[in-house]
């Protein structure tokens, strides 16, 4: 579900064994109908949390970095990756 909804979203993986990555290496391919994406969304409320919640959403830089210098912005909003294409 995590590569559906945005890109530059890497979900890190804490298996201690190799049948857990086997595991979660089958789960990607997954894919949810959007009717089950906007069911496991809709029970409960995404609260985002500090630090973010001050930084952004990335669609401008955070005006504490845009005191101390220049930046390149990346493209605002990226593609997200989806399922893999086979």
């Amino acid at each position: 579900m995590v590569q559906n909804k945005m890109a530059h979203v890497f979900p890190i993986i804490g298996d201690r064994k190799v049948e857990q990555l086997q595991r979660n290496l089958e789960a990607l391919d997954i894919t949810l109908s959007d009717e089950q994406v906007k069911f496991l969304e809709s029970q409960a409320e995404f609260d985002i949390g500090f630090p973010m919640s001050m930084i952004g959403d990335g669609s401008d830089v955070f005006i504490g970095l845009k005191v101390a210098g220049t930046f390149q912005k990346i493209p605002y909003p990226a593609k997200a990756l989806g399922p893999p294409e086979l």
